[in-house]
């Protein structure tokens, strides 16, 4: 109990969940355009890539994909897992497996398109503040005082 915390409690927060329907609707349409927008995304890139599939195929691979990638929670950035996944449900949809890695890779190139610009941001401001530290030595002390007495 003390690590999955108390059931009682956990069946009192979902039945506390039940007369509230408007919320639960709102979280299952957004759910529902994400994996629409997803499929979306994966059809355009097929498309672009010159290997069309029908639109329906694109939501099937998405829905695994995302169930995949939930299910990959414990590998670091799921890797292997994704392309293995594209690999093995691409066949179910009639992609031969050159085209289900490619369509992986540009899936994981789209991420790294995204998520580099936030950490070089991210940099430059730690930079930033690095550099303005380094410049008033008595405010490198007094942070480095305030994070001793924590």
């Amino acid at each position: 109990l003390s690590l999955a915390g108390d059931p009682g409690r956990l069946d009192r927060a979902i039945q506390d969940l039940y007369p509230r329907r408007k919320p639960i609707i709102v979280a299952m349409v957004r759910q529902l355009l994400t994996m629409i927008g997803g499929a979306a995304e994966l059809w355009f890139t097929l498309w672009l890539l010159g290997y069309p599939i029908d639109p329906a195929a694109a939501l099937m691979l998405e829905s695994l994909a995302q169930a995949t990638q939930s299910v990959s929670f414990l590998i670091p950035a799921g890797i292997g897992v994704r392309e293995g996944g594209f690999v093995l449900f691409g066949a179910a949809a009639g992609m031969t497996p050159d085209m289900a890695l490619a369509l992986s890779f540009a899936r994981r190139l789209r991420e790294l398109g995204m998520g580099l610009p936030a950490l070089a941001s991210w940099q430059w401001m730690e930079g930033r503040h690095l550099h303005r530290l380094l410049k008033r030595p008595e405010a490198l002390n007094a942070e480095n005082n305030a994070s001793d007495e924590l």
